[in-house]
């Protein structure tokens, strides 16, 4: 009686298992797209990482805003996709467990917005406040700025689970981001406070950069200071150029995502299709930034090359050092040339001092042999 009943089960449970890897066209494509830009976001992300870290050249205290932003790039990757799919796929079915699973999308994404906007801050003050920059800015206080900025991210992605959500009365054991997020929190708490109100705030601090950018090329072009000072500047201009275009790039990807969310909150839900494309579009963020870093800084690509290719560079040092120990050699070569030289002049100096004494007494005892002569010829011609 019980191995009918088992037979059953196991049925029932394949049966729910081949449903379920049952795929549409738009399943199999949204999950091969958050697949995909994971993998990208985990390459990037840990290239430009390591980079940074390993060259003494970046350690500086922009370049450590970067690291920093590409941790939170590689959280993405890593979190992200693998969430978002669960939990488009039901998983988990427990209310608290997919609450904690989508309030981890949402904290990551928060790290990733306010750590740009503490990149932004730092160009800021760099730029137009100079002095200030040198005297306060340093890896602690980055480190201070950065952790403060994680904890109020973690802070606002918690918040859901706290208790603004959508409730467990609600939830009918399907998971799914829409079913546990109140869009009320998505609309007036994350897109509001988190991104809408950095992004204006970034925009008006471009456009004083760019600004004193501006100013200050007229100051080089008629004062023409030192060379430091020119160099900085095209640094600066550099670094806030790449920046600015980072900027456009996650306000094109994250803006269609926060516009959904208010148009089903208002009015009614968009198609599913439209959604899913515009969750990509912002996941794929994370693998864009850094690659638009590395594309706008020559700093990033040099180093990038010196690690990527270590087999050139030591061949290279190779043959410096081969030609620095040949330049010395040779150098010692001539020095013990020269000295072999003046010591045996040396050697021979007094065998030579002493001939020409010789030859100066020879020569002044035929003079006066010869003066003696003619004396006595003188004076015998007188006498005859």
């Amino acid at each position: 009686m019980t191995a009918p009943i088992e037979y059953a089960k196991n049925e029932s449970y394949l049966n729910h298992l081949l449903s379920t890897t049952r795929m549409s066209p738009v399943d199999r494509l949204y999950t091969v797209s958050e697949c995909v830009v994971g993998l990208l976001a985990v390459i990037v992300n840990v290239l430009l990482f390591c980079v940074i870290q390993r060259s003494r050249s970046l350690h500086t205290a922009t370049h450590s805003y970067i690291a920093a932003l590409a941790l939170a790039d590689l959280l993405t990757g890593i979190i992200v996709p693998a969430f978002a799919v669960s939990s488009y796929f039901g998983h988990p079915k427990e209310f608290q467990s997919c609450l904690v699973v989508n309030s981890f999308i949402v904290i990551v994404t928060n790290i990733s917005i306010l750590t740009m906007v503490d990149l932004t801050v730092d160009r800021y003050v760099a730029i137009c406040h100079p002095s200030m920059y040198r005297r306060d800015m340093n890896h602690r206080s980055v480190l201070l700025v950065v952790a403060s900025t994680w904890a109020v991210a973690v802070i606002i992605g918690l918040v859901p689970v706290m208790g603004w959500n959508r409730g467990k009365e609600n939830f009918n054991g399907d998971c799914s981001f829409m079913a546990v997020i109140s869009m009320e929190y998505m609309v007036y708490m994350v897109f509001f406070f988190v991104h809408l109100g950095p992004l204006v705030s970034m925009l008006a601090m471009f456009v004083h950069m760019f600004h004193t950018i501006h100013r200050k090329e007229k100051q080089i072009q008629k004062k023409m200071p030192a060379p430091r000072k020119i160099d900085r500047h095209k640094s600066n201009q550099t670094i806030a150029k790449g920046l600015a275009y980072v900027y456009v790039l996650f306000t094109v990807c994250w803006t269609p995502i926060h516009i959904l969310n208010c148009i089903t909150l208002f009015t009614e839900r968009p198609p599913q299709e439209l959604f899913l494309f515009s969750i990509v579009l912002s996941h794929a963020c994370s693998f864009l930034k850094p690659i638009l870093f590395i594309s706008t800084s020559t700093q990033l690509q040099q180093a990038i090359v010196r690690r990527v290719t270590p087999h050139k560079r030591h061949h290279g040092s190779v043959i410096r050092l081969s030609v620095r120990l040949s330049a010395r050699s040779a150098g010692r070569t001539v020095q013990s040339g020269i000295s072999f030289t003046s010591t045996s002049e040396s050697r021979k100096g007094p065998d030579v001092h002493r001939k020409s004494a010789d030859r100066r007494s020879h020569s002044s005892t035929t003079a006066t042999t010869s003066k003696k002569s003619s004396i006595k010829s003188r004076s015998s011609l007188h006498v005859h």
